[in-house]
């Protein structure tokens, strides 16, 4: 769960709330058009039945991957995800509405609504692709360092720059004899002491120093006096890569990074909810399940009452069968 809020950047909040109205207006939408009343979107009942279709529908989404939009950037592919979420959904919720009837909103009314869904699905992620690179990026971030585990961090965060809203700037490398060199996109655009004014010409927001890095190459006290007397804001990679994607790039970390970070604590609220949650999703699997573990048992009785008696069966021929072979030789 810690992990998922940690992923769930702005932009993604926004597509997980716009995504979760789109479908419930489908639902009601779709409600009017097959039920043929004029009161459906004021009916309370039907709301809460809509979100209750939207929330089984996005988690499905989830774990189809369509909230990582570094998957997505194929339409056919979005298109088989979402087809594959419906299909999934259905069946969660043919079970929840064979156990709680009173959820069903009206026969053909779902059928109507994955098609509507399909549509504003389909179309609102075509439109958010559009809105990302027309808003621009949050943050533009410098980074200084050019190792391989500060190169690859620098990697996802550019490939998943539409995602995150973050923008790299370039790179900064203690030797100044590889201004130029070409890395992602851009490369290496300058040095240490040209820190300041990549950050006044580019307006960078962060600039994003590589741990692996930072010992034995860069000058400490240059970038504390950049810092203390011309406002250029620091951050470690490994934690920025962190606070960005959820994960922690143990290739570019250090003790020290350790010993300040946060983290490390789990309190009783948090400890509360996942035990709640635990209970909760258990309660839930076991309600679910319970016909199939019924038809189980049943089977595996019957099946070994048959294996019984085909054993037994089985034992008096080959009793009986030397018997009748001797009676007919004589």
């Amino acid at each position: 769960m810690r992990q998922l809020l940690l992923r769930l950047t702005p932009r993604a909040l926004l597509l997980v709330v716009m995504e979760h109205a789109l479908v419930l207006v489908a639902v009601v939408v779709a409600a009017a058009l097959r039920l043929g009343y004029a009161g459906v979107p004021f009916d309370l009942g039907l709301l809460w039945r809509g979100m209750l279709i939207a929330t089984v529908l996005q988690i499905s989404l989830h774990y189809g991957d369509l909230y990582d939009l570094r998957t997505v950037r194929d339409r056919r592919d979005l298109v088989i995800r979402l087809l594959q979420a419906l299909g999934a959904t259905s069946v969660v919720l043919a079970v929840l509405y064979y156990w709680v009837p009173s959820l069903i909103i009206g026969r053909g009314v779902f059928v109507v609504a994955s098609v509507l869904i399909i549509l504003v699905i389909v179309g609102w992620r075509v439109a958010f692709d559009y809105l990302s690179l027309w808003v621009g990026p949050a943050e533009r971030l410098l980074i200084v360092g050019t190792s391989g585990a500060a190169v690859t961090l620098a990697r996802e965060l550019f490939e998943r720059r539409g995602e995150l809203g973050v923008e790299l700037v370039g790179f900064v490398d203690p030797d100044p004899s590889r201004v130029g060199s070409p890395l992602i996109n851009p490369g290496i655009i300058g040095s240490i002491s040209d820190i300041p004014d990549i950050v006044k010409q580019h307006r960078v927001d962060r600039v994003v120093v590589s741990l692996a890095d930072s010992r034995g190459m860069l000058s400490m006290d240059a970038l504390l006096e950049m810092r203390l007397h011309k406002g250029v804001r620091f951050d470690h990679l490994a934690s920025l890569y962190e606070e960005y994607t959820g994960k922690i790039a143990v290739e570019n970390l250090r003790p020290s990074w350790f010993i300040f970070s946060g983290g490390f604590r789990k309190g009783r609220v948090l400890m509360l909810a996942k035990r709640t949650l635990d209970l909760v999703v258990a309660a839930l699997g076991l309600i679910v399940l319970s016909p199939i573990l019924a038809m189980v048992a049943l089977g595996s009785r019957f099946a070994g009452r048959w294996l019984s008696s085909s054993s037994s069966q089985a034992r008096t021929v080959t009793t009986s069968w030397p018997a009748s072979r001797r009676s007919g030789k004589r």
